[in-house]
């Protein structure tokens, strides 16, 4: 859905291996005849109001409650089958991404300076000093290239960050290992620039490195560690702990949607209280995912239910909702259409 390219763009891409080709690069076991097939006319049947929800710029909410049912229940169902709303939301984010960048995410030599203009301070603050160490890594004429990309993002809004990266993966890892692997150290090193990690930059390496690490050392990407049943109970609550953190102003609606997470794992999560992860958020985040990872399918999706539950209790999700939760699906392999999300 994401890298396929529309009949109106397919000539800027002429020089890409045929569509089905670049599919079995990533999925070997894939057939043409796995393509859904799409009726034309159902294009044309979807409402200036439908419309307006998909976008996530509907003028009337859903009514209390009923906003953060339907999204507790359908981003979980919605892993690895996109649905017609999330085609209709991707058509639409497509038609809102400058040409320039949506090109720059299909090339296999310009996407590579996209992931890292990506992940550039969004304040502007450092964005110089993190500049000047493009320039030293890849020469000014990159760098100048890299900054033009910055640029057209800020403009842009913050939603469509995290989709363009989505959308780079499939030429990203065209690339050689040692190319991808030098990526990722070079992003560590733009993150780290300040001496501090934000939730957006967090999210951005974490979704970077599980999408890349098949590419760079399969065998390593695969290994899964044993993790006791108490340490996967104490990460899945801090998670749910930090994304009531994050996602809401006061703190009764944060007891509220942390209870909403737990009430969704069973009798066990019920003998944790909320309490605040405020002052090690990353670092807290950082040990839970790794430990997540040793969660068994069912286990997953439990837990893809229970912060979705969370981050939708106040009836809307952000957009720093909605990065966390793909950095979870991207750590657990889990595949995550896009997330329709709201102001």
């Amino acid at each position: 859905m994401l890298f396929g390219s529309g009949s109106r763009l397919a000539g800027l891409f002429a020089t890409h291996p045929p569509l089905v080709e670049r599919i079995q690069a990533l999925d070997p076991g894939f057939r043409e005849s796995d393509f859904p097939r799409v009726d034309p006319r159902e294009r044309h049947l979807q409402t200036d109001e439908t419309d307006a929800a998909v976008s996530g710029f509907a003028a009337r909410p859903a009514a209390p409650g009923e906003e953060s049912t339907r999204l507790a229940a359908s981003i979980p169902d919605t892993v690895g089958t996109p649905g017609k709303t999330h085609v209709q939301y991707a058509k639409r984010l497509r038609q809102s991404i400058p040409e320039s960048l949506y090109t720059a995410a299909h090339s296999v030599d310009f996407s590579y300076l996209l992931v890292i203009a990506l992940v550039l301070d969004r304040s502007g603050k450092i964005v110089d000093r993190q500049l000047a160490v493009v320039r030293d890594q890849l020469g000014r004429e990159r760098a100048d290239l890299l900054r033009r990309y910055y640029e057209e993002l800020a403009s842009i809004g913050t939603e469509y960050r995290l989709p363009l990266l989505e959308i780079a993966f499939p030429a990203l890892k065209q690339r050689p290992p040692e190319a991808l692997s030098y990526l990722v150290s070079l992003t560590t090193r733009i993150i780290e620039t300040d001496g501090e990690i934000n939730l957006y930059e967090f999210c951005f390496h974490r979704i970077l490195t599980s999408k890349l690490g098949d590419a760079i050392a399969p065998a390593m990407r695969r290994q899964k560690r044993f993790v006791r049943r108490s340490e996967l109970h104490s990460a899945a609550i801090a998670l749910l702990r930090i994304l009531a953190d994050y996602g809401h102003d006061s703190d009764r609606a944060r007891r509220a949607a942390y209870r909403a997470g737990t009430e969704t794992l069973g009798n066990w999560a019920q003998d944790f209280e909320y309490t605040s992860e405020e002052r090690y958020r990353i670092s807290v985040l950082d040990h839970s995912l790794d430990a997540l990872r040793g969660l068994n399918t069912k286990g997953k999706e439990s837990l893809l239910r229970a912060i979705t539950a969370t981050a939708s209790h106040d009836t809307r999700l952000t957009v720093a909702e909605a990065e966390l939760i793909r950095a979870v699906c991207a750590t657990l392999d889990y595949p995550l259409p896009p997330i329709l999300v709201g102001n």
